[in-house]
C-alpha cells in the first residue's frame, strides 16, 4: 500500500517539477541540492582547538545536476528545520542561528556534509560544546558561484526543497533499515574523530561508546551497522587494508547510495 501512495505520488511529483529540472547541464554548472537527512535527535559536534564540526548523512534531489566535489560550500534553504544549541565555559546554553552561525561544505559526493560552527561564533559565546538537531524535509542548495554558465534558479530549488523532498523524506529519511544503519555508522565515524582513536583494535569500545549495548534501531539496522564495524575491523587488523574511519565511510555512503537509487525509481528520474 505504502509503495503504491509513493509510486502515485512520484508520478505527481515529476509532472509538476518536470520544467523545472529540464535545464541542460553547460560548462561550469552549479551541482546539486542535498537533502540533508534527519538526525531523529541531537548529534554532537567534535569541539577541539576553537572549532565545532562533525559529518552528517545527505542524498542528492537532483539528478540531472553533477555531484558536488569536496568542499562545495551549501546553505539551507528557507524554513529548513534545523536547531543548534552551544554550552559555553560558564555552562550556559545558547541557542544559535543554523543559517548564521553554521558553515555546510559537501564531504564525499552527494551522501555526506561537513557541518562546522564558524570559528567567529565559538570564540563570541566561549563554546566548550555543540549539537545540532536536523528535523524533517531539511534541504541544501549550492552557494552561488558568480559566473556560473548554468545556475540554480528559484524554480528548480522549490521543486528540490518541496514536493521532491516530501517523496525523500518517504523513501530515505524515514527508512528504518538502511538509513538506521546509516545513522548509527555516522555515530561511529564522528566517534572514531571525537576521542582520536586508534584505526586497530576499537570494536567493541567504539561501539559501546558511540551506540549503547542497546541500539534504539531496528535489528536489522544495528545488524548492518555492527556488521560494517567488525568488516572494517578485520579488514585493518588482518589485511592491513586502509583505516576503520575510512572503511566505515565506505559503508555508510553505500548504505545511503542505495536509498538514493530507490528515491530516483519513485519520482521516475532513475533506472
Amino acid at each position: 500500500m505504502q509503495q503504491r501512495i509513493i509510486r502515485r505520488f512520484g508520478l505527481a511529483v515529476m509532472t509538476v517539477v518536470a520544467g523545472a529540472l529540464a535545464a541542460p547541464s553547460i560548462g561550469a554548472a552549479a551541482p546539486q541540492a542535498l537533502a540533508l537527512v534527519a538526525t531523529e535527535g541531537d548529534t554532537t559536534l567534535i569541539c577541539e582547538g576553537g572549532k565545532c564540526s562533525a559529518e552528517f548523512s545527505a542524498f542528492c534531489l537532483q539528478q540531472d545536476r553533477s555531484s558536488p566535489v569536496r568542499g562545495t560550500p551549501y546553505r539551507l534553504t528557507a524554513d529548513s528545520a534545523v536547531t543548534v544549541t552551544g554550552t559555553a565555559r560558564d555552562g550556559k546554553t545558547i541557542t544559535l542561528n543554523p543559517a548564521t552561525d553554521l558553515r555546510f561544505h559537501s564531504l564525499r559526493t552527494h551522501v555526506a556534509v561537513h557541518i562546522a560552527v564558524t570559528e567567529a561564533t565559538v570564540r563570541q559565546h566561549g563554546l566548550t560544546a555543540v549539537t545540532v538537531a536536523i528535523g524533517e524535509n531539511v534541504t541544501l542548495a549550492p552557494v552561488a558561484v558568480l559566473g556560473d554558465e548554468n545556475p540554480q534558479d528559484e524554480a528548480g530549488l522549490a521543486a528540490a526543497a518541496g514536493p521532491l523532498r516530501a517523496v525523500g523524506s518517504r523513501i530515505v529519511d524515514t527508512n528504518e533499515n538502511r538509513m538506521a544503519a546509516a545513522r548509527l555508522t555516522s555515530r561511529l565515524i564522528n566517534d572514531l574523530d571525537a576521542n582520536a582513536l586508534p584505526q586497530t583494535d576499537v570494536t567493541q569500545s567504539l561501539w559501546v561508546r558511540a551506540v549503547g549495548e542497546k541500539s534504539p534501531t531496528s535489528k536489522a539496522a544495528t545488524r548492518m551497522a555492527r556488521g560494517a564495524l567488525e568488516l572494517c575491523q578485520f579488514a585493518v587488523e588482518r589485511r592491513g587494508i586502509g583505516e576503520i574511519k575510512g572503511c566505515l565511510q565506505q559503508h555508510h555512503d553505500k548504505f545511503v547510495d542505495y536509498l538514493n537509487g530507490h528515491y530516483w525509481k519513485a519520482v521516475g528520474a532513475g533506472t
